[in-house]
């Protein structure tokens, strides 16, 4: 893996995501308990501390939630349910109710409008959208979703133990999947519509054991005191495994090839550097104050990302190549350029639905039309002149 992918990798990876390095990380409660935060009516962090006794500093959540360059302005009804939400380009998404307070329509700014119904129970059991199309659902006494309709009537069919677990889905084609269950209601075996099992096994603390297809091939795990995974055996006999530091924070990684890579942080707990056995160069890792990544480099390469108030991505370079990468948004925050070393390199526009119309790189432009009534359904595709509806 380039340095740019491990960059990128890092980039998701801080926006919520595990990078691949560890995807096999398991949540469990910290050794000690972090003091417990007091938020504000829009559920803003006011005080409080975490694991490592840092503070967040007045402004943090200015910073990331309120930029104060695009306004989205919502009404509420009598009960508190937003009623009229008016975008930044002034296009407004209308939302109804019943007695209940169950969402009952959705019309968007192009005036498509999507219906919901429900039973006596405040279950929804209906979505029709603007062509008149429904999806319907149907339930058992006990509340389990027994049957989904689509608007072509096909239907899937599901069925529940006594438990309330699901043990088959049957599919419009008749093809059925079943799943069998422990005492414990620990799934341990699902056999599907070719008759192929695939079979689970546990520890006494619930963890994952073993894992075995319908080829009877293994893949087995281990854990650590804190039911972290520290071993995964895969068919065959290769295998990697896995400690972690005190603060329950990937420590080391030793991967199928014997390459052992190791992960330090921050005290945000903050991915800031790797480096391996092997002799690949190390990357090390920096952030802005809102937590966004901001360089990572490994000697050889350097790659640094700029934002906007809004968070969103503005640039992004590399010493390497000595390239640019830059980036224009809307009101909206859809993209609407990406230009490469100071030119554009293609644009986007978009209707009042923010969808997609049309991509435009150089002399050539990809049209997309949608049916009347359906937002997001495509009617028509037009490339260099022609178009296929």
């Amino acid at each position: 893996m380039d340095l740019r992918q491990q960059g990128q990798d890092q980039l998701v990876q801080g926006r919520g995501r595990h990078d691949h390095d560890l995807h096999l990380r398991r949540r469990r409660e910290p050794p000690a308990a972090a003091e417990p935060f007091r938020h504000d009516q829009l559920h803003l962090r006011l005080a409080g501390a975490g694991p490592h006794g840092v503070r967040p500093r007045l402004g943090d959540h200015d910073q990331r939630l309120r930029p104060g360059t695009r306004t989205t302005n919502i009404t509420y009804t009598p009960e508190g349910k937003p009623e009229h939400i008016t975008d930044p380009r002034n296009k407004t998404t209308i939302l109804a109710y019943n007695p209940s307070g169950d969402l009952t329509s959705v019309k968007d700014p192009l005036n498509h409008e999507t219906t919901f119904g429900y039973d006596d129970l405040g279950r929804r059991t209906s979505v029709t959208d603007a062509l008149n199309h429904t999806t319907s659902t149907l339930y058992d006494d006990r509340g389990h979703v027994t049957r989904i309709t689509s608007p072509d009537l096909t239907h899937t069919d599901f069925a529940y133990d006594a438990g309330g677990r699901r043990t088959s889905v049957t599919d419009p084609l008749g093809r059925k999947t079943s799943y069998v269950y422990d005492t414990y209601g620990r799934l341990m075996a699902v056999v599907d519509p070719a008759g192929g099992t695939t079979r689970y096994s546990y520890d006494l603390m619930g963890n994952l054991t073993s894992l075995t297809d319908a080829n009877s091939h293994t893949t087995s795990f281990e854990y650590d005191a804190y039911n972290r995974v520290k071993k995964v055996t895969y068919p065959g006999g290769a295998y990697e495994s896995f400690t972690y530091d005190s603060a329950g924070r990937l420590a080391t990684r030793v991967d199928r090839k014997n390459v052992t890579t190791t992960y330090g942080y921050d005290v945000l707990s903050r991915l800031t550097s790797k480096t391996y056995s092997d002799g690949t160069p190390p990357v090390s890792y920096t952030y802005d104050d809102a937590g966004r990544l901001l360089t990572a480099g490994n000697g050889t390469d350097n790659l640094t990302w700029t934002y906007d108030l809004a968070g969103q991505l503005l640039t992004e370079a590399s010493t390497k190549n000595g390239s640019t990468t830059a980036y224009t948004y809307d009101e909206r925050g859809n993209p609407l350029s990406v230009s490469l070393g100071g030119s554009v390199y293609v644009t986007y526009a978009y209707d009042d639905a923010s969808r997609l119309t049309t991509m435009t790189r150089g002399a050539n432009a990809f049209g997309l039309g949608y049916a009347d009534g359906i937002p997001g359904s495509i009617h028509a595709v037009s490339w260099r002149g022609r178009t296929v509806q």
